[in-house]
């Protein structure tokens, strides 16, 4: 049995939720069991609780400084306590400890898939998710400052500018990482799954990859959101599971507003095809 901790990684609002409502359909018997709530992939990379059971010391005698140069420890305890895959989700961007040390590191075996999608969609996504305008989302995702609340005014995660986010994560070597991005999964979703199952180094058959896929359909996830709720759904929002699209930008952002962040994210963008008319395919990034 392959024991292996995998980092679900993403800038917010990039599709790391569907990434995990496949991964979490994989695991059961058929699309009516599928539990929207229950999803694989617990937040990350820290919470005190499992803080203070894995180092052994007080999370609250702890200073910032502390508690963030003992995070590579953490995550790389975290990563030799796994038994079978365990998935977590992450936003945070790729750091480094303040006496240098990567927060995430491959040594222990974890590996990271890391969800990529076009800003200018991201921008309205997160405009809907957390009630803000175009302009101020835009703002935000260029503020090389911006952390993210895990509920707790002591815990946060580092995410930084969209750009720097994704080249940071694909241009480190300190752990393998597989980049998916959004538009191939929406284009290929069998084909962008079993990439990342392989990867990860488990096997599935195609009947149970296709039946997972299946379950969660956009369609299929916000009709499970309108009868059961979801826990991750925001207060400044009457739902998460928008729709799913991925070129909705071409309609919604004023030619100015992409323009905009073109300029502002332009190093990732290149990097990830989206500034010319055909984003670069999963498949040439892993050669």
């Amino acid at each position: 049995m392959t024991n292996r901790l995998v980092w679900l990684a993403s800038y917010p609002k990039s599709g790391n939720t569907w990434v995990r409502a496949i991964l979490s359909a994989l695991s059961v018997d058929s699309a009516d069991m599928f539990d929207i709530n229950a999803m694989v992939g617990r937040g990350g990379p820290v919470s005190p609780n499992e803080f203070e059971d894995i180092m052994g010391v007080c999370w609250s005698e702890l200073s910032i400084r502390e508690r963030q140069d003992l995070l590579p420890e953490f995550t790389a305890e975290l990563a030799r306590g796994v038994r079978g895959i365990e998935y977590h989700k992450t936003h945070m961007e790729f750091k480094w400890s303040p006496s240098g040390r990567p927060v995430f590191d491959g040594r222990e075996g974890a590996v990271a898939v890391y969800i990529a999608r076009d800003p200018r969609q991201v921008v309205i996504s997160h405009a809907h998710f957390f009630g803000t305008g175009i302009a101020e989302s835009a703002e935000i995702m260029n503020d090389p400052n911006r952390r993210t609340s895990l509920g707790d005014p002591e815990i946060h995660e580092s995410v930084g500018r969209w750009t720097d986010h994704v080249t940071g994560w694909i241009g480190q070597n300190h752990i393998p990482v597989l980049v998916v991005q959004y538009e191939a999964l929406k284009a290929d979703p069998y084909r962008a799954v079993r990439k990342i199952l392989d990867f990860v180094g488990v096997d599935f058959c195609a009947d149970t990859i296709e039946s997972a896929i299946a379950a969660t359909r956009f369609d299929r996830l916000q009709n499970l959101e309108r009868e059961e709720g979801f826990n991750q759904r925001s207060t400044a929002t009457d739902r998460f599971f928008r729709n799913g699209t991925s070129d909705e930008w071409r309609e919604v952002l004023t030619t100015e507003q992409q323009r905009q962040i073109e300029r502002d994210q332009e190093a990732g963008m290149r990097l990830l095809g989206y500034l010319t008319d055909d984003p670069l395919p999963i498949r040439k990034l892993q050669k």
